[in-house]
């Protein structure tokens, strides 16, 4: 459509300003979308754009303006009501939590009444994504889906119900060139069914084809939108920065016949396989193309020490070690990450200090950082750079992502490296960016530099790199010369070159591998050291049998039962705040202070009434020491760790006032009633088992126990898909509290009496059975069945220490090395899993 189309705008954004300390993110902004049409919004980094998304979708609020989505006022309704409303975003970092599974996803993102029942949910999922084309295992975790799929469950997602608008941002970046042709198709079945689009991009390419009109973004202020086909890319250009802008790419230098190699790759191969063999001579610069997933990325890490690599390696004619990534720096080869946010910088560390971080050593005299060179250093990175930053001691994390990328090149060239080895140097850059990393990257090459250049833009292999290897299948299967470096030479020859190599030799170990990649899937899962500990619990009760026939009489079993019953609903205390993230270690003082409160009023002598009052003042003191962790967390932004341990301290110092010795014996019949056994099998462990299985089905199967869990694995994307995180913290600590009194009811049964001192060791416990269990310590992994079988396994370990005769410290140490063990295990496990994919 063009601009002349609808009267009416779907969505009207007027006069909209936001201030942040010391800048004008927006000023005065307006823009329309009409139903029907694809806007496109073009801008620099730190242009506004993202504040912009921010304050249509109603995450950010406006200091002025008004926001409008089919006549209803937007501004305030967060993200979630903006949604209900009609109005989706795509992200450009998707607003994916990685450790839930795509499925999970697509339900938190989801408007209420657009969710299925969760029997229904996979059938569901799988029906919208096939819907626009997409073909992914929804039962998979998003951690371990390649990240053009992620890209695609973001839009999917999106696209759920009939939304009025979409906003799409930065959406292509992960894809090739054919999904991007798919993409567009959906955008333009989008339109036909009357959908809004407003679209933003650094590739006008791709704006050009798909938009109907284009409106730039500079400072804060959007320009007028005009028709397309009234506008050349130069003119965009020139709008986006300021100025007239020439030739993107700097010219080409022919190569001299006698220029010396500077990089030599011999049949260098990675341990995924990807594998080939190049020179590099000076003043060139080379470029690896292909169909994602074929090897090129992995070569390019293989070469830079970042996998397992075979083969040999030549700079300036001497033989280098690529073993480690520390062995190739030392060598002289630097990579520069396709990620700088996750493999590239220190987000909460200073611009000086991301950019001399590689090059300590020039700076340093005595093994201390001269300040007078580290400044002449930082100085000079900037200026030559052109790096927008307020100062040298800004924090990373506060600039563009354009001059974030230009801190991760500095730092790289700071330290000199005679190799440098590029993954998508452009990525999520504006056009004027662009252009001053390619003038940096030949000026390098020029320089007496070997300069690898890793991209998904066909155009800019082309307009940059002096020679292209196309990637097919894990090898190199042709090389473009200057000559014959053209887009559609690289497309033919990734793809003609996948056609051709279609057969493929069979592998004696690929059942091997398949088996193995099965059982690594099986450990990497929550569920996974689960069935570790099963079996932990059974051999370790074989052993502990062997040694003493009487570890397997009903009398030890029940007694192992007994103990564990508290050990379980304080294990279900701690794995509902490790899920988020968190830790708390004042669960075993918090159990100690509730048995001391029940040693005041349940004992014997009491009418029901002091019991009840008793039981109501143990609850209400949980739910005040929960609703204290939480406040000091969300509120105080205390570490959960340091919050909980203040809370520990003073929980432990009230208890020793109450009852500087123990006392206060428990009433009899409460101490009967809470250790009731059938058979072997005391009663309070039935309930114990019942509520983890239940705690189980709630943490897999409703809505809250899902946003506990997508909280843990990304905050900043269960936030964008409209989580309350404030509420769901405080739950999850006023959870943790109520499960602690339900565990201090079955401790008190063992104590008798009152006893301050009696609950300190019960929080270490609680953090061994979690971590046993497959919990994260980041949060988002974890289930209360592996709590339950940690919490099974100690105990069981405990009473067969003492029939084995090990004492005390010995328990100790073998408890603290299992659950040092079992974090880098199931740490390793899961990288193993997510790199074989």
């Amino acid at each position: 459509m063009s601009s002349s189309g609808p009267l009416e705008p779907v969505l009207s954004l007027r006069g909209i300003t936001k201030t942040y300390p010391g800048v004008r993110a927006l000023n005065n902004a307006s823009l329309d979308v009409y139903p029907g049409e694809v806007l496109g919004l073009v801008g620099g980094n730190g242009a506004g754009k993202s504040t912009l998304i921010g304050v249509t979708c109603g995450a950010v609020p406006p200091d002025s303006g008004s926001v409008e989505l089919a006549g209803q006022d937007l501004v305030g309704s967060g993200s979630s009501r903006t949604r209900e409303l009609g109005l989706s975003v795509v992200h450009q970092h998707p607003a994916l939590m990685p450790h839930l599974t795509v499925v999970e996803n697509m339900l938190l993102g989801v408007p209420a009444h657009e969710r299925p029942s969760f029997s229904d949910a996979r059938a569901w999922a799988d029906r919208q994504l096939r819907e626009w084309g997409y073909q992914i295992d929804v039962a998979a975790r998003v951690h371990d889906v390649p990240v053009a799929q992620r890209h695609a469950v973001e839009i999917a997602r999106a696209l759920v119900g009939n939304p009025k608008v979409v906003m799409f941002d930065e959406p292509t970046e992960a894809f090739t060139r054919q999904e991007v042709a798919t993409f567009f198709e959906q955008i333009r079945r989008l339109t036909a069914r009357g959908v809004g689009v407003l679209y933003i991009s650094h590739r006008l390419p791709e704006v050009f084809e798909i938009c109907d009109r284009i409106i730039s973004m500079r400072d804060g202020v959007l320009g007028t939108a005009a028709p397309t086909s009234s506008l050349s890319e130069a003119d965009v250009i020139g709008q986006i920065v300021g100025r007239s802008v020439g030739a993107i790419y700097p010219d080409k230098r022919p190569t001299a016949a006698e220029s010396r190699t500077l990089l030599d790759v011999c049949d260098l191969q990675t341990a995924s396989g990807a594998r080939g063999s190049f020179t590099l001579r000076a003043g060139e610069i080379v470029g690896l193309a292909g169909v994602e997933g074929n090897g090129q990325r992995e070569f390019l890490r293989g070469l830079a020490g970042h996998d397992v690599v075979s083969g040999r390696v030549l700079v300036d004619g001497e033989a280098v070690s690529v073993a480690t990534p520390s062995r190739a720096a030392g060598s002289g080869i630097a990579l520069v990450p396709q990620d700088r946010v996750i493999e590239g910088l220190a987000m909460q560390m200073s611009v000086r200090e991301n950019l001399t971080l590689g090059s300590l050593p020039s700076v340093s005299r005595a093994g201390f950082i001269s300040n007078r060179e580290e400044s002449r250093a930082v100085a000079g990175s900037i200026a030559s750079l052109a790096i927008k930053t307020p100062h040298s001691e800004a924090t990373i994390s506060q600039l563009s992502g354009g001059n974030q990328q230009k801190v991760l090149i500095g730092r790289t060239l700071l330290a000199d490296p005679r190799v440098v080895l590029f993954d998508e140097p452009t990525q999520g850059v504006d056009v004027g960016v662009r252009a001053d990393i390619y003038r940096l990257l030949r000026e390098e090459a020029d320089a007496g530099k070997a300069v690898v250049v890793l991209s998904s833009n066909s155009s800019e292999l082309v307009g940059l790199c002096d020679t292209v290897l196309v990637f097919s299948r894990g090898q190199i299967t042709r090389s473009l010369a200057e000559d014959g470096v053209h887009e559609t030479d690289i497309a033919e020859a990734a793809h003609r070159a996948d056609l051709l190599t279609t057969e493929v030799d069979h592998d004696p170990a690929a059942t091997t591998r398949s088996r193995s990649g099965r059982l690594t899937g099986f450990l990497a899962g929550d569920y996974g050291p689960s069935g570790l500990l099963a079996v932990a619990i059974v051999v370790l009760g074989a052993v502990a049998a062997n040694q003493n026939s009487l570890f397997l009489s009903t009398f030890s079993i029940r007694n192992i039962l007994l103990l564990m019953a508290p050990l379980l609903f304080l294990a279900a205390a701690q794995q509902v705040v490790m899920l988020t993230g968190g830790i708390d270690i004042s669960v075993g003082p918090l159990a100690g202070l509730l048995v001391v409160i029940a040693s005041f009023y349940l004992v014997d002598g009491q009418n029901l009434s002091v019991w009840i009052t008793g039981l109501l003042l143990m609850l209400a003191t949980a739910c005040a020491v929960g609703l204290t962790n939480g406040a000091l967390v969300r509120f105080g932004m205390v570490l959960p760790i340091v919050a909980t341990l203040v809370t520990n301290v003073g929980l432990q110092g009230f208890s020793l006032t109450l009852r500087p010795t123990p006392g206060g014996a428990i009433a009899t019949r409460i101490t009967d009633a809470l250790t009731y056994s059938i058979g072997f099998m005391p009663v309070s462990v039935i309930v114990g088992v019942l509520f983890m299985i239940g705690l189980e089905r709630w943490l897999r199967r409703s809505r809250a126990g899902m946003s506990i869990r997508a909280v843990g694995s990304s905050e900043s994307a269960a936030h964008r898909i409209g989580i309350r995180l404030t509420p769901t913290h405080m739950l999850a600590y006023l959870l943790s509290s109520v499960f602690t009194l339900l565990g201090a009811l079955c401790f008190m049964a063992q104590t008798g009496v009152g006893d301050a001192t009696a609950g300190v060791s019960l929080t270490f416990a609680s953090i061994t059975a979690v971590v046993l269990g497959g919990a994260s310590v980041f949060g988002g992994r974890g289930s209360f069945i592996g709590a339950l079988l940690g919490a099974a396994f100690l105990q069981v370990l405990q009473n067969a220490a003492v029939f084995m005769g090990l004492s005390t410290a010995w328990q100790y140490a073998l408890l603290g090395c299992l659950a040092l063990t079992a974090t880098a295990l199931y740490a390793r496990v899961r990288r193993t899993d997510a790199a074989n994919l």
